[in-house]
């Protein structure tokens, strides 16, 4: 049966506000669009070549994602950076993740241990490269992988918002070689406890990884970008 004509409009209407919506992320994440900034939808418009309904459908799932705020009468601005939103996003994820990595290691796919390892397959040269958005990048990919792996449909929901709000967070504190390789370590750790489906140990694994994160060394990157907000 065909499709009809209105419902392949909505479909394209539909598709147009998952591109808009998925490059206007990735320039917040990148920090193309600053902490504090205001953006136009006009502008937006331009520079990425949509036209105005789907950047405006957008702007309003950013919102929902906590990316952007909706202020009425100014504008939409770039949710500012907070030392005390990441360190609520770390503390939540302490208490989800290592169960999601359980349930991974229980459930988890031959095809998503398959797309894990073709992902940290790329990490070396990336160190190599300093390429630090794609090794965040990779990192979010990674571990959205292990959450859906858990096969909860919900965590991994949850998580995956989780996972968007800090990435840029890494961009501006990931300065190091030395930070690079531990988080890759500590993947591969993660991973091969996945693969030996040794559930307790996954979790472990992924309590380990987020333990690491040292909180005093990201002050200094994020009261930088925090003195460039309006």
């Amino acid at each position: 049966m065909k499709k009809s004509k209105k419902s392949s409009i909505q479909n394209n209407k539909n598709s147009l506000a998952d591109a808009a919506y998925e490059k206007i992320k990735r320039m917040i994440i990148t920090l193309h669009y600053k902490p504090g900034e205001y953006i136009n939808e006009t502008e937006i418009c331009n520079e990425l070549n949509f036209t105005r309904a789907p950047v405006h459908e957008a702007i309003h799932r950013l919102a929902s994602d906590k990316l952007v705020q909706i202020i009425p009468r100014k504008g939409v601005i770039v949710q500012p950076i907070s030392l005390d939103e990441i360190t609520h996003i770390i503390e939540v994820r302490n208490i989800n993740e290592p169960y999601c990595c359980m349930r991974a290691a229980e459930n988890a796919t031959p095809k998503e241990i398959d797309q894990m390892v073709a992902l940290l397959d790329k990490t070396p040269q990336m160190i190599e490269d300093r390429d630090v958005v794609g090794l965040v990048d990779l990192d979010r990919q990674f571990h959205l992988i292990i959450a859906n792996a858990s096969k909860n449909p919900v965590l991994a929901d949850m998580l995956s918002g989780l996972y968007s709000r800090i990435s840029r967070y890494w961009v501006a504190t990931w300065t190091s070689s030395k930070k690079l390789q531990l988080v890759y370590d500590e993947h591969l750790n993660i991973l091969k406890k996945i693969k030996s489906r040794n559930a307790k140990a996954a979790a472990s694994a992924m309590e380990e990884h987020i333990d690491s994160i040292d909180l005093t060394q990201l002050y200094g990157p994020i009261i930088r970008l925090k003195s460039h907000q309006r």
